[in-house]
């Protein structure tokens, strides 16, 4: 008699942890998907809701963007150009003129008469002769490279969703101090979660302004003279 029990309690307990086993695995699928059957012409679906996996990762929720709020935008810029001019060009002129006739003004005032003025010094005439050479040639190669993380905000959401994005970034060592202007506009999907970073070639009408001050600028840079004197250069 005592045996018959411990069989039952046995086998209740092993059942007991087969349905724990059950309930508790890695891949669970509710028990009604799994139970019902389709009707008629009807394709059964798995849904996802329903199945859970550790290997699966659910997607992240989207983040609702609202004005001022933090955006890091990744500057990686890189742009070369490279152009060159020759302009050569010749120009001669010449002036050969004599007057032989003209009103005399005298008679013209004192008579009322018009006739022809007598050249008694000789007929005037303007002789000439003018030749201009222009022979130049210029050069221009620049290469830049631009490569920052600058933390910028929202400024305005478009109708369509679209984000308008400013940022600033000032650094001053000694006498030496840079400033990064950035702005444009660019995509809710683009802006990588949940950092909430954009990189430059994302950005539609990017503008990027680096502005730099101190000692290497000034020994570098075009006095307000030199500017000047290229602007009204008459040669």
């Amino acid at each position: 008699m005592a045996n018959r029990w411990w069989i039952l309690l046995a086998a209740l307990g092993a059942t007991t942890a087969t349905a724990a086993a059950q309930t508790s695995s890695l891949y669970q699928q509710s028990a009604q998907q799994a139970t019902s059957r389709p009707a008629a012409g009807e394709e059964k679906t798995a849904s996802a809701s329903t199945v859970r996996s550790m290997v699966a990762a659910p997607a992240p929720p989207k983040k609702k963007f609202t004005k001022n709020d933090l955006i890091t935008i990744v500057v990686a810029e890189q742009a070369s150009h490279s152009s060159s001019a020759q302009t050569t060009a010749d120009r001669d002129a010449k002036i050969d003129a004599q007057m032989k006739a003209m009103i005399d003004l005298q008679s013209l005032a004192n008579k009322g008469q018009v006739k022809a003025s007598n050249f008694s010094a000789g007929t005037p005439a303007i002789t000439g002769e003018s030749k201009t050479n222009l022979d130049a040639t210029g050069a221009n190669t620049r290469t830049d490279t631009m490569d920052a993380r600058i933390e910028g905000r929202i400024v305005d959401i478009r109708p369509n969703g679209n984000l308008v994005i400013e940022a600033s970034k000032k650094i001053t060592t000694d006498e030496e101090s840079y400033t990064i202007n950035v702005s444009g506009v660019c995509r809710t999907e683009d802006v990588v979660l949940p950092l909430c970073t954009i990189q430059s070639t994302q950005i539609s009408e990017l503008t990027i302004v680096k502005n730099s001050t101190g000692m290497v600028k000034d020994a570098t840079g075009r006095t307000w003279f030199e500017k000047l004197f290229s602007k009204i250069n008459p040669f």
